[in-house]
């Protein structure tokens, strides 16, 4: 904290050392203490003397005096500072990752280890009609798949939780006015904290429009040909 010894003793800690959103929570915590209780794992945060921000945690014992009276507490932890910016920084990642998968103009799907969906962003709502709230947790492939594409996404899905990762495969999702699209996309597990695979996301893009555009030159070709032959 940068505070020499004689410039804190006989000052309030709550009030001059902790920072305010947790001085409720600390005051508690000693309250306990000094009632006879062991707390354990307390988090706050320290101002030092030249104003950087330190976050802490520890256990709090009561002091008990030559008569068996608690006269005070002992705290004991260690500096959490560090660990706190690591965290804080993962989870601004994973929230602009977050971002860019909901608003990417791209379809992508994540499921979990038992092929419920976990992810469903915004190209896919608008694509099929259905909202990411009204898709998560359910089943992918006995919901949205159609029967002849179920096999190829079980497939899929089979082989990224082996960790082999599955290179544009093409299938059709139904949409909620009981039409289709056609999607071709990659898939590719993804780990958990501890490295196991922990389910399956996948991203492509949109085939509806050129498979239509496809099978509108198929049918002019067949007209053709059935006139040429007439």
């Amino acid at each position: 904290s940068s505070f020499a010894c004689e410039d804190v003793l006989g000052n309030p800690l709550v009030q001059n050392f902790i920072l305010e959103e947790y001085r409720s929570d600390v005051a508690a915590a000693l309250l306990r203490a000094l009632d006879g209780a062991w707390v354990s794992a307390v988090e706050l945060a320290l101002v030092s003397a030249d104003g950087d921000r330190h976050e802490v945690r520890v256990d709090l014992a009561p002091r008990i005096g030559l008569d068996g009276e608690v006269i005070g507490a002992i705290a004991v932890g260690h500096d959490i500072t560090d660990i706190c910016h690591f965290a804080a920084e993962q989870k601004n990642e994973a929230e602009d990752m977050a971002r860019l998968i909901r608003c990417a103009n791209a379809p992508i799907i994540g499921v979990d280890i038992n092929c419920h969906l976990m992810e469903w962003n915004d190209k896919m709502a608008s694509m099929t009609g259905y909202t990411k709230e009204e898709v998560l947790g359910r089943p992918l492939i006995d919901d949205f798949i159609v029967k002849e594409s179920k096999p190829k996404v079980l497939n899929m899905v089979e082989q990224a939780k082996l960790g082999v990762e599955a290179m544009e495969f093409d299938f059709e999702v139904m949409t909620k006015d009981v039409g289709r699209v056609t999607l071709t996309m990659s898939g590719s597990a993804f780990r958990d904290t501890t490295g196991s695979i922990a389910g399956v996301v996948a991203c492509g893009q949109d085939l509806t429009k050129m498979r239509e555009i496809v099978l509108e030159k198929t049918r002019v070709a067949e007209d053709l040909t059935r006139l040429i032959d007439t």
